[in-house]
């Protein structure tokens, strides 16, 4: 028996990790059964992507393409940042050539070009970042529907929206930084989802993880930026 004035056990409140148990435990098989669909939809979206590149298998371009093209060539000789192709005033302004990208933000010129490393010309490299990226995007949205207790047909449905979409497959075969920038934001997201249903450092690690990506999105396309603002207010 407790002291007198001290709340009973059945009085206690139940703490975070007493939810998180029953809940971790009934996503195993809820889990299990969506790895399956998860490959199934990363299939379904491998025909989709052929059948959109087919019959030249190369990504689609437009002017911006070029100037992304550019500046990953440029990073790979060291000009990091940098474009030959000087078409905006505030690119103009620097009066050089190569100069400094101000007008596109520098991260997925910088993936195509990590990707380049390995041997890939710049425009396949291109195409591979936007490929992976959007099918990236199945497993994270399939664990984040998960966690937020939907069931296995909302969570299909969940993934279909995003499979199917005509435009997320067009942009996943752009050389452009829709579908990184994408991929990120979802990460992003994600992570704040872990970091709801998670406590102690597991929770800090995701919360953590969510900065970055919302980092790493800016770093794709300048609207990251709002992704920050609005985690910042999160925080505060």
């Amino acid at each position: 028996h407790g002291e007198l004035g001290s709340p009973s056990e059945d009085e206690v409140e139940p703490s975070h990790s007493s939810f998180a148990e029953p809940a971790r435990s009934a996503l195993q098989p809820l889990c299990g059964r969506l790895a399956v669909d998860v490959l199934t939809w990363s299939i379904a979206g491998v025909l989709l992507l052929l059948w959109r590149l087919y019959p030249h298998f190369s990504p689609a371009l437009n002017h911006d393409s070029f100037e992304y093209l550019s500046a990953a060539q440029n990073a790979l000789s060291g000009h990091v940042g940098y474009t030959s192709l000087v078409h905006f005033d505030v690119e103009r302004s620097f009066g050089q050539i190569p100069a400094p990208m101000l007008t596109f933000a520098p991260g997925y010129p910088l993936a195509v070009a990590a990707l380049s490393v390995f041997g890939f010309s710049s425009t396949t490299a291109a195409l591979l970042v936007s490929v992976l990226s959007m099918l990236a995007c199945i497993p994270l949205l399939a664990w984040a529907s998960a966690r937020l207790g939907l069931s296995r047909s909302a969570c299909n449905a969940v993934i279909a929206c995003v499979v199917l979409n005509g435009a997320v497959v067009e942009f996943a075969t752009f050389a452009l930084s829709e579908a990184l920038f994408t991929m990120l934001v979802l990460l992003g997201a994600v992570s704040l989802v872990a970091a709801r249903t998670r406590v102690g450092a597991s929770a800090q690690a995701a919360w953590i993880g969510a900065g970055l990506a919302f980092g790493a999105a800016y770093s794709v396309r300048y609207a990251g930026l709002f992704f920050i603002a609005g985690m910042a207010l999160l925080l505060g």
